[in-house]
């Protein structure tokens, strides 16, 4: 099942990375953003990693 979406900050980037592809089998585009809240902690996410880029591109 293909996660839409995941949010990460700095420190569980690497993390996150190896969740997305265990989970999506696909490599994530990896978009810089100012709002959202990490997957893994309670502070800011600093990027967001997807199947679909924000201009809709997919892999």
């Amino acid at each position: 099942m293909l996660d839409s979406k995941m949010y990460t900050c700095d420190q569980h980037l690497d993390k996150a990375f190896d969740h997305f592809l265990d989970e999506n089998e696909v490599f994530p585009y990896l978009e810089k953003i100012s709002i959202g809240t990490c997957s893994y902690c309670d502070c800011p996410a600093k990027y967001v990693l997807s199947v679909t880029s924000e201009d809709g591109h997919t892999q």
